[in-house]
């Protein structure tokens, strides 16, 4: 689970068009831009994980990444790879009630079923990132002008 962080204008098409003739206009103004973001999405997703993490792998495996160059610059925070707690999901989406009997990721089996009531959704990496949001935007909006400020003295 993870969110990506992109950038719009209205008039992209032109934009990008002249960005892949000047990468490093891109470079130089979004790339510091999206770690800024990144930074501040992987920092509110951490200030709302208040569950009782008892291994400590939810907050331990978290990862944010910046990649690309030019106009494919991404921006990742979350979790990806073999190494994701598997309750993270269960802890964003919740659980309806359902019978516990087996449970694969552990490989345990109850030698007799029983109800479980179900798990909440916490919503905590949505609400991270709806907190973020505005910084977000205003480093993307603020990388944007000087992108078009560049293209324009070009």
């Amino acid at each position: 689970m993870s969110y990506k962080v992109e950038f719009h204008a209205a008039d992209l098409d032109v934009q990008v068009e002249l960005l892949k003739h000047f990468p490093e206009i891109a470079n130089r103004n979004f790339y510091p831009a999206m770690q800024r973001s990144v930074r501040a999405v992987k920092t509110a997703i951490g200030s709302r994980m208040s569950f009782n993490d008892r291994t400590g792998r939810a907050r331990s495996t978290m990862m944010s990444k910046v990649g690309g160059k030019g106009v494919n610059i991404t921006g990742r925070v979350g979790w990806w790879g073999g190494g994701m707690p598997w309750y993270v999901n269960i802890l964003e989406y919740g659980a309806g009630p359902h019978v516990i009997g087996y449970v694969p990721a552990l490989d345990v089996a109850f030698t007799k079923s029983r109800p479980h009531p179900g798990v909440p959704a916490m919503k905590f990496v949505a609400g991270g990132y709806e907190a973020a949001r505005p910084e977000v935007e205003s480093e993307m909006e603020t990388a944007l002008f000087r992108t078009v400020a560049d293209l324009e003295a070009k």
